[in-house]
């Protein structure tokens, strides 16, 4: 159970353990074991249209309602594995493509339908799979995104308000910040009541950055990669000083472009001087990247070994 604190009588926001919320990593199959393989993803994973540039695709079931309901029902989490490139993509793409939300999956239920299909098939996958996409996340709890100014150098902002809530994208997606409870009431009203995720009764804020790698990461070197989160700044609007006329103009350009592309807006040196100090007094208290990125190493020790941990499916159908 988290526990909050109030300060002059109002609840400081408080960041929650950080999550990897998505993850895709390609790999090569030895050529002995990819017609195993291809014939695995097509007669014993659950369908799906979502094949993109491989031939064969299909979802793997790794929670509760997809074991029950089957992988593509709605409220489910599954695994998309897709292998197979198509001509004229071979020689471009390894084999076998694996997709997931690490947060949401039993990892070591995937581990060992992988591994029945091919003995180490899912070690040899996060251990010498190059890594294409890694999105490191962190809830924060009683905070409001209204409430929040964010700050990336030379990254613009820009806020879309769709039907699961308000979404601010800073520096050309890298970074994401939405309201989570706002998105868990609309994905909930797709989903059957047993498999609906509980509404926090405060406000939930995520911040989430996808993560930059270079050319032919692999998981176990992510953790060794500069701490990209620290890029961002969150302010407050009530920690911001008052400022005249101006200062009120500047802000609200910043609130519908972000602070980065307002301070571009201003010519003199010693204003735009003046005016960031004046951002950095209103940094918040509670946004802390380096405690985000010292849980990295234990989120890539949860997937890469997820032997080490408790899996209630493998319990199940034991």
């Amino acid at each position: 159970m988290s526990i909050f604190y109030k300060k002059n009588g109002t609840v400081v926001p408080k960041m929650l353990p950080a999550i990897c919320d998505h993850l895709s990593i390609t790999v090569d199959v030895h050529p002995d074991q990819q017609t195993k393989v291809a014939k695995w993803v097509k007669h014993e994973l659950h369908p799906t249209p979502r094949h993109g540039i491989y031939k064969e695709a299909g979802l793997l079931p790794a929670d509760d309602v997809s074991l029950v309901y089957g992988p593509g029902h709605a409220g489910g989490n599954s695994v998309l594995i897709q292998c197979k490139p198509k001509v004229g993509q071979i020689n471009n793409m390894r084999f076998l493509r694996v997709e997931m939300n690490p947060s949401r999956v039993d990892l070591p239920f995937t581990l060992f339908l992988m591994n029945d299909c091919v003995p180490g098939l899912y070690d040899r996958v996060v251990h010498t799979g190059v890594v294409t996409s890694f999105h490191l996340a962190v809830d924060v709890a009683h905070a409001e995104i209204d409430d929040l100014l964010f700050f990336a150098p030379n990254f613009s902002v820009s806020a879309m308000n769709q039907k699961s809530g308000k979404t601010l994208y800073i520096g050309n997606r890298r970074f994401r910040a939405y309201d989570k409870r706002a998105e868990i009431r609309h994905k909930n009203k797709k989903k059957p009541k047993a498999a609906q995720q509980k509404v926090p009764g405060y406000p939930l804020l995520r911040v989430e950055t996808m993560l930059a790698l270079p050319s032919k990461t692999l998981l176990g070197k992510i953790p060794s990669l500069p701490n990209q989160l620290e890029k961002l700044g969150i302010a407050c609007y009530s920690n911001l000083p008052d400022g005249g006329d101006m200062w009120s103009l500047f802000l609200l350009a910043a609130r519908l472009g972000g602070a980065q592309a307002a301070l571009t807006t201003i010519k003199s040196k010693k204003r735009k001087a003046e005016y960031f100090e004046r951002l950095e007094a209103g940094w918040t208290d509670w946004w802390k990247p380096e405690d985000v990125w010292s849980q990295v190493p234990g989120l890539v020790h949860s997937i890469s070994d997820a032997f080490d941990h408790v899996s209630p499916l493998c319990a199940q159908v034991a």
